[in-house]
């Protein structure tokens, strides 16, 4: 089996930066798969459409059904926080059986910008939704699996939007109070589950976390080269 690994965090805690570092970095020497959610498959990149809509209540129709579906990009449907979550839940599942497990039973390094944790700390605590039924969710939508590291880069609200674009998208124009929730959530799964997470103080230098991350990396690395050796 290869090894997976997630990136997790509030917005503007460069995430996405992270992990283009770190599959560029492990690239190198080996096979590395990375992702983002929600996407990844036709059925994800939907749901990646309406996450990164705007809510200008604009759309071109003439441009739906083409690729990615472009002309949704500026969709504003009004979503109960139950189906923004089976929303979430069924492109995840959509991505693990056709994209994340077999490319762990080929070997290969999987690096996922997000995971089955954004969805308890943005859909469970800063929605408000029953902790027990996002988890119940998360894990029919996954069938079980749990990345080998979670790399939580902690930031606050104030420090972490402070670095989003100014035409936020439909997650980052939530009330203050709300990315304060998930940032709470995040800490609390992290606490739980500690073997899992690294947590990185992400007001740090790009360098400065890279170094953290790569320290830990090579621990992960350690045991595989082992095996290899015996």
């Amino acid at each position: 089996m290869g090894i997976f690994i997630t990136f997790e965090g509030c917005d503007g805690a460069g995430k996405t930066t992270q992990a283009k570092l770190l599959a560029t970095k492990l690239g190198q020497t080996r096979d590395v798969l990375s992702l983002y959610e929600p996407g990844g498959t036709s059925l994800g990149e939907l749901v990646h459409s309406y996450v990164r809509s705007h809510g200008s209540g604009e759309i071109n129709e003439a441009s739906v059904g083409q690729a990615q579906f472009d002309g949704m990009k500026d969709f504003d449907a009004r979503v109960d926080p139950i189906a923004e979550l089976f929303l979430f839940a069924a492109s995840r599942a959509q991505l693990v059986s056709e994209i994340i497990r077999p490319a762990l039973e080929q070997g290969r390094i999987v690096i996922c910008d997000r995971f089955a944790d954004s969805t308890a700390a943005y859909q469970g605590y800063g929605r408000e939704l029953s902790i027990e039924q996002v988890t119940k969710m998360n894990e029919v939508a996954t069938g079980g699996l749990k990345p080998d590291l979670t790399i939580l880069l902690d930031i606050s609200p104030e420090d972490g939007l402070s670095r989003v674009p100014e035409k936020k998208d439909r997650m980052e124009k939530q009330a203050r109070d709300f990315h304060r929730r998930v940032r709470d959530g995040y800490l609390k799964i992290a606490e739980q589950d500690p073997d899992r997470f690294l947590t990185v103080d992400a007001t740090q230098s790009a360098e400065d976390v890279q170094a953290l991350i790569w320290n830990r990396i090579e621990l992960l690395l350690k045991p595989q080269a082992e095996q290899r050796l015996l």
